[in-house]
């Protein structure tokens, strides 16, 4: 039914995305690690801590303060390079994995 209401070529980069989302799951197969933590883990380590107290423990930005004794503004900073240097990771391994793809979604990249 869905191929119906696709053109060509949203078949096409949905493949593609498709290809990329398994690779991504494999990676993480060593029983031990997801494909976020390595991810996660490349990070420096300020922006790995903050990450890990956001979203592994879902801190909010006071209590993150506190437990990496860092000013609640300096969190925010932290935080928003963190995300900023995973999404750039991210693409990255897209880019290596589907060049394609990315070439036809710059919107995504820019």
């Amino acid at each position: 039914m869905m191929e119906t209401l696709m053109t060509s070529k949203q078949l096409e980069n949905q493949s593609n995305k498709n290809t990329v989302n398994e690779y991504l799951k494999t990676l993480g197969d060593d029983g031990d690690t997801t494909v976020l933590e390595k991810f996660v883990n490349e990070l420096p380590k300020k922006e790995r801590q903050v990450i890990r107290l956001k979203f592994w423990h879902n801190f909010d930005l006071d209590e993150i303060s506190h437990h990496a004794g860092i000013r609640r503004s300096h969190v925010e900073t932290v935080l928003t390079n963190a995300i900023s240097l995973l999404r750039k990771k991210m693409l990255s391994k897209l880019a290596e994995l589907e060049p394609e793809w990315i070439e036809e979604n710059t919107l995504l990249v820019g």
